[in-house]
């Protein structure tokens, strides 16, 4: 199995495909299989990079080297491994984070960001108050504290509900830690001046996690960001409409990535 040493951890990816690449970084529920709807439609087109963040999936690691603020540096290692120097970026929940810390930190390496609702790792006071809440929900559970599927999705998908369950249980268990070590690398409003990385971010209309507020205050925040809202979808497009999501991605992806 192909793997990368970065900070002391082997890092697990795979590629399908050729052309221009394209990595997609999965959340807090997922890991390389997540993809499974994506990968047949973007390998026709170019070198998809899928990877397990560490600590999820076949990245395992101690609990003390589980830490967020290494994703970017892993990300930058495999596409340094592979020979890539520039990628479009998709993250998913805790994914968004490593992909805009590394569009923040290396935009020459970046061609564009697409982030499936989440805010890539920038925190306000009131988005902390909030996910403050659901943490200890989430803690008190044993279980990561905000559900990838809206309350209706095992009723009206069940063999999907099934799978997602079962690629999440491929993950170690939760470990509250690692959100407060991610919450430490948050990317700050300052970092972002003279962002220009073209920057989308995708939202389900039933994600109630990220209301209308938290949409327009990161909209004020990200310079240049664009938004998309996906029809009768909840926190997971990519997985609960990925023929409207792979559109959406597709499109977005070839006006600022060619090789």
């Amino acid at each position: 199995m192909p793997s990368v040493q970065s900070h002391g951890t082997n890092v697990y990816y795979e590629t399908h495909g050729e052309g221009p690449a394209l990595v997609f970084a999965h959340g807090s529920a997922g890991n390389t299989l997540s993809w499974f709807q994506q990968v047949p439609y973007f390998q026709r087109s170019y070198k998809v990079i899928l990877f397990d963040l560490r600590g999820w999936g076949r990245s395992r690691c101690a609990p003390d080297e589980q830490d967020p603020r290494y994703a970017s540096d892993d990300l930058l290692a495999i596409l340094d491994v592979e020979g890539v120097q520039r990628a479009a970026l998709i993250g998913m929940s805790s994914g968004g984070w490593a992909c805009l810390r590394t569009a923040v930190e290396h935009p020459e390496r970046v061609a564009c960001v697409l982030l499936i609702g989440n805010t890539g790792g920038i925190i306000t006071p009131e988005m902390m108050t909030a996910f403050a809440e659901r943490l200890r929900e989430g803690a008190h559970r044993g279980q990561w504290p905000q559900s990838s599927l809206p309350p209706d999705f095992r009723e009206r998908e069940p063999s999907l509900a099934f799978l997602h369950d079962q690629i999440e249980a491929l993950n170690p268990p939760f470990e509250p830690s690692v959100i407060q070590r991610g919450i430490e690398g948050q990317v700050r409003r300052e970092e972002l001046t003279g962002y220009d990385v073209p920057t989308l971010v995708v939202y389900g209309e039933f994600d109630t996690a990220q209301s209308p507020a938290v949409r327009r205050e990161i909209a004020s925040i990200i310079p240049g960001l664009k938004t998309v809202e996906v029809k009768g979808s909840g926190p997971s497009p990519y997985f609960e409409a990925p023929e409207a999501f792979n559109r959406i991605a597709d499109e977005f992806i070839a006006l600022h990535h060619r090789e």
